[in-house]
């Protein structure tokens, strides 16, 4: 993975890269002179909950000519263990940068090296006017089924017959809204089928400021039981103006349980799933007593988030992309690898999966 990041990223020449130390929307991880190891971790909790757009990696071009490429690389795996979320986020650029202004060691070793990372600041929640344009286009996704990338819809077509009374939660924020539409037009045209009981919407928090967002309490879960198509989207829509997601984690676990806990009769769990957001609540996952069928939406390249992979491993159930159904993760042992989407994935000893390639 860092081999392949490191190869797209733009080269920068500068004399020498100035750090700003007012600046509120960037966090620097220092390492030492030909070091990839950051100094002081401490740092990273500035960027906890926050939405990363940039990486830059500044490095010094001392001895004058010399391939720094291996040292780079090393540096962009480290970050990678430290913000392993930055593997499978498409939205973050990366940059490299060469300090060209050096004459001697002396010199080169009171230079900054590191990572600069640039974070975007807490968004204010969307105006009413904009809540509204977004609500008319649910509206449409759902009454016209009028979609670009009509992955949930295939998936379902490709799987009723062998699931039975799910209980579906689907990510409700803003990216998410044309697929998660996609399963409310379905229901729309088979009302008679019996797939699907019940509706689970979360937005990740009502607009709660990223801060306040605690594991397994950031709240925002909206659910439905009704064979009333106005009524779910009446939910839907309260759940679109009380919240927009904030930050790029999503509180996927908290929603599943939620709904587990108020709907006892179903079979299974159907997740709608932003395959670029984090799943900040990940580690309850233990907590889930029923099989989750993942229905993977924004996947790009086939690069599927392993996280995913993961919540299906440890439930029993299976993960789903517009090309392929992921089934018998469970049955994965250690060691083990699988081939997802583009990428490679192996099970290491606690028994994760975790990409390889």
């Amino acid at each position: 993975m860092a081999d392949s990041i490191f190869k797209k990223m733009q080269e920068i020449a500068i004399p020498q890269y100035q750090v700003k130390k007012d600046s509120a929307n960037l966090v620097f991880l220092k390492m030492s002179f030909a070091s990839e190891y950051v100094i002081d971790q401490g740092t990273l909790a500035a960027l906890q909950n926050r939405t990363i757009q940039q990486i830059d990696i500044v490095y010094t071009d001392f001895p004058a000519g010399r391939n720094f490429d291996k040292l780079n690389t090393n540096r962009v795996k480290q970050l990678l263990k430290l913000l392993p979320e930055l593997s499978y986020n498409q939205k973050v650029t990366w940059s490299l940068i060469k300090q060209t202004d050096c004459k001697n060691y002396a010199n080169a070793v009171k230079m900054f090296h590191g990572v600069v990372v640039h974070f975007e600041d807490e968004k204010l929640p969307p105006t009413l006017a904009a809540k509204k344009k977004e609500i008319e286009k649910v509206k449409k996704y759902v009454f016209e089924g009028t979609f670009k990338d009509s992955v949930v819809f295939k998936v379902i077509e490709r799987n009723k017959k062998k699931w039975k009374n799910a209980l579906i939660v689907s990510d409700w924020t803003g990216s998410i809204y044309p697929y998660s539409s996609q399963i409310v037009n379905w229901y729309r045209l088979n009302l008679k089928d019996k797939l699907v009981r019940h509706f689970v919407f979360f937005n990740d928090g009502d607009d709660k400021k990223d801060k306040e967002k605690k594991i397994g309490e950031t709240g925002g879960v909206y659910f439905t039981q009704t064979n009333d198509i106005s009524h779910i989207i009446e939910v839907m829509i309260q759940a679109l103006q009380n919240g927009h997601g904030g930050d790029v984690p999503e509180n996927d676990i908290e929603a599943i349980l939620a709904g587990i806990e108020k709907y006892k009769d179903i079979e299974e769990v159907i997740l709608i799933a932003d395959n670029n957001s984090p799943v900040r609540d990940i580690r309850l996952t233990p907590q889930i007593t029923k099989p989750v069928r993942v229905i993977l939406c924004g996947v790009e390249n086939g690069r599927i988030n392993p996280q995913y992979l993961n919540i299906a491993k440890f439930t029993g159930g299976s993960v789903h992309t517009i090309e392929e159904d992921i089934e018998n993760l469970a049955n994965a042992q250690i060691h083990d690898i699988l081939k997802a989407g583009s990428g490679i994935f192996r099970v290491n000893p606690k028994g994760f999966f975790y990409r390889v390639k």
